[in-house]
């Protein structure tokens, strides 16, 4: 299945059912938007 890859990064931090600690799941968002950022996605 193809869909946007931001759904992913969402379901993995945002999911209400998985408990992340904060500190984790701001450096996975900060790292994925970095990463878009550099490759012009943004």
């Amino acid at each position: 299945m193809i869909g946007p890859t931001a759904y992913d990064v969402a379901s993995i931090t945002q999911d209400a059912r998985v408990t992340i600690e904060p500190d984790l799941r701001d450096a996975m968002l900060s790292l994925y938007c970095s990463e878009r950022h550099a490759l012009g996605a943004f």
